[in-house]
């Protein structure tokens, strides 16, 4: 087990020894020397030890040196909250680098990810997208960037919002929109299946609105979709089949409320899914519903509703490392085998005390390294990973 000490002067949160853990508040790392991660000057960071964390975050550092991160091939994403200018060629040829986050930061310089061909979400939201400029800065293709305007991705032409505003539709009726900006209203009822989506598939949408007159997604319906960014789904849609989304190129899900079963591997292998909103009345995530998401970010709620967890529910979601990612609520009484398996981040069990969660059948789910943190005088137990 990896462990995290008080660095006096250092502000820097990480992993270390590759384990897949990040600290909560007042927890800091160091290297195994015992020394700082960062050579500061003021507020400033002008070197980075080569024990670095692969992933760090939350510095307290308000600019850093030009050549600070060039050419590193350990690290892997970056949050630095109150950096404001970014300089050039700053990540020059950060290969395996997947993540940065500068959501201060109001001015960026030319080739600043020049040669970072890995790298999948930027977040400038601080800056407007006519101040971004993909090929300027190196940014590739498919690459997610959020800015001022929303969420973006990177295209051939520049950008593609995720988040269009729609033409006024009929809400009874599905649409898909093409590659080519085609619009093509579908006559689906019932259960959408594969049978049904198969014509649609040789077509490349990019996104799908579905219709009312639809109340549920079967399996596979649309499996191996990979145009596929976006896709609106009502609350008559009642039930989502086994492996119904899987390997598709979705970016971010939002399942209604009404929806009361999700089946097994519905959106296992999404590598670009980075946001999902579960419905509020599934009683349990099922085997490998999202196994090999390797984008997903941000906080994911079990919902109140759910008991179970299923086997490699959330098994290679590597890029979780962010805040509290997983919050558990203490219904959840079962939880299968590898269903973390892989996992970088937080998971929150709350109104559990560590004994509880330990008795939970195959903990701990197929993490190998981990760290337990308690936050003093809360009824929350915090199980980093």
């Amino acid at each position: 087990m990896s462990r995290y000490m008080s660095v006096p002067g250092s502000r820097a949160y990480g992993l270390v020894d590759s384990c897949d853990v990040v600290g909560v508040d007042g927890v800091y790392s160091q290297t195994k020397s015992g020394q700082s991660f960062f050579r500061w000057s003021g507020n400033g960071i002008v070197g980075i030890s080569s024990e670095h964390p692969k992933r760090i975050y939350d510095v307290y550092a308000s600019t850093f040196g030009q050549n600070v991160f060039q050419e590193n091939q350990r690290l892997e994403s970056l949050y630095l909250p109150r950096v404001s200018s970014i300089p050039r060629q700053s990540f020059l040829n950060c290969h395996n680098l997947d993540k940065v986050e500068f959501p201060n930061a109001n001015s960026i310089g030319e080739q600043a990810f020049l040669g970072c061909n890995n790298l999948k979400y930027v977040c400038l939201s601080s800056m407007r997208m006519d101040q971004i400029r993909p090929q300027l800065l190196g940014i590739q293709k498919g690459c997610i960037v959020v800015c001022q305007d929303g969420t973006l991705v990177v295209s051939d032409e520049g950008w593609n919002e995720l988040n269009p505003r729609q033409p006024e539709l009929d809400e009874n009726l599905s649409y898909a929109f093409l590659d080519d900006g085609t619009m093509v209203e579908l006559d689906w009822v019932g259960e959408v299946d594969s049978a049904k989506t198969s014509l649609l598939l040789e077509r490349h949408p990019r996104r799908i609105s579905i219709g009312s007159k639809v109340t549920g997604i079967g399996d596979q319906a649309f499996m191996g979709f990979e145009n596929l960014q976006r896709i609106s789904i009502p609350n008559t849609v009642a039930s989502i089949g086994e492996n119904s989304f899987k390997d598709s190129g979705l970016v971010e899900i939002t399942l209604p409320d009404a929806t009361g079963s999700i089946g097994r591997g519905s959106f296992s292998g999404c590598k670009r899914l980075y946001r999902v909103n579960l419905p509020s009345g599934i009683q349990q995530i099922p085997d490998e519903t999202f196994l090999g998401c390797e984008s997903l970010l941000g906080t994911i709620d079990i919902p109140t509703s759910t008991t179970r967890i299923g086997d490699r529910a959330f098994m290679g979601c590597c890029a979780i490392c962010e805040n509290p990612m997983i919050r558990i609520h203490k219904d959840v009484v079962e939880i299968g085998k590898d269903a973390f398996s892989g996992i970088n981040g937080l998971i929150l069990f709350k109104g559990r005390t560590m004994s509880q969660i330990r008795a939970i059948e195959n903990y701990p789910w197929g993490i190998e390294k981990y760290e337990v943190q308690v936050r003093a005088g809360e009824t929350e137990r915090i199980e980093s990973f």
